[in-house]
């Protein structure tokens, strides 16, 4: 499904503009001319189709611009042949055939997910290959494997829109591990009529055995706890939030919550808390206040591990021995 959210921000003239630069993107052209608008205006359409058309990988980021008083040059470049591109999106559309060849008869919730999990799961967040403007797109994360969160963002964006799932980008600035604010991108997606945030990069795997979905179906409230939105651009209110997570209170409903996924034979379980909580504060209280009947439970836990989220919350994933 494709879904062209930024286009609809435009008005009549800058959507014909719009259309125009689109079409010459695609044939690969070196320049396009625009008239009527001035250059702040068409570079700003410029940077609106890219977060539309993820599909642009062989765009150079780097867009010049001369202009008079009547009409601005769009001076294109990009990063490899038309014949590599058509090429390399080929690829791109066996890779995501692939993926996506699982969902069967999932509903949208489930399609979304599954999406969500596989990006987090097998990309690799790469700063260190900057070298190459892979990183930032479509291509670098589903042939690659490595990307930042540009790559997740137009996966997901991707991924998405070929299961039916409306699906856009949205950046602005995120918060880093070390609390400092950086460029970030992330995606809003609709299910059943309502909007909602998700934020692959932020649940990636690492260095861990399974990725997190504490950013998975986030409110606008949620999402803005560690998240800036860029104010160039309008964005839906995310009222809801289905985050997937158990939240509990108190180690009682912990116990309770572990019993659940234990009994439902689970290979990993990651539990909300409320209030900062480590591992070892975990399994310590566990260990002095398990019961008989919970014994097998306790003994079953193969270990967990905090997820170290960006935003303010508290999530710890437990292993369960199969």
């Amino acid at each position: 499904m494709r879904v062209v959210y930024y286009k609809t921000l435009l008005n009549d003239k800058e959507k014909e503009a719009y259309d125009k630069i689109v079409a010459a993107l695609s044939r690969c052209e070196k320049e396009v001319v625009i008239y009527g608008l001035d250059c702040q205006t068409v570079t700003k359409i410029a940077n609106t189709l890219m977060l539309d058309w993820p599909e642009l990988f062989y765009v150079s980021r780097e867009i010049k611009y001369s202009y008079t008083s009547t009409y601005v040059i769009v001076q294109l470049n990009y990063v490899m042949s038309k014949d590599e591109a058509d090429a390399k999106m080929k690829k791109i559309e066996s890779v995501a055939d692939g993926i996506l060849k699982k969902i069967g008869s999932m509903s949208d919730y489930e399609k979304a997910l599954y999406i969500h999990d596989y990006l987090a799961n097998n990309l690799i967040y790469d700063l260190q290959e900057s070298k190459t403007e892979d990183i930032y797109n479509l291509a670098g994360a589903l042939l690659n494997g490595r990307c930042v969160c540009d790559g997740y963002s137009k996966a997901y964006q991707y991924l998405c829109g070929k299961v039916g799932i409306p699906c856009i980008r949205v950046v602005g600035y995120g918060t880093d591990p070390d609390g400092k604010m950086e460029k970030h991108a992330w995606n809003m997606i609709k299910l059943d009529g309502v909007n909602y945030f998700v934020d692959v990069t932020y649940d990636k795997k690492s260095s861990k055995p399974c990725c997190s979905r504490a950013y998975f179906l986030l409110s606008t409230q949620q999402i803005k706890e560690d998240h800036i939105f860029d104010p160039e651009y309008k964005l839906p209110l995310c009222t809801q939030s289905r985050c997937p997570l158990p939240v509990v209170k108190s180690m009682v409903e912990l116990k309770s919550k572990l019993m659940q996924e234990y009994r439902a034979n689970k290979v990993a379980s990651e539990i909300k808390f409320v209030s900062p909580v480590n591992t070892q504060q975990c399994l310590d209280v566990l260990r002095e206040s398990v019961h008989d009947d919970e014994i097998d439970m306790y003994n079953s836990i193969k270990g967990c591990y905090y997820v170290a989220n960006f935003a303010r919350v508290s999530t710890i994933i437990f292993l369960w021995r199969q």
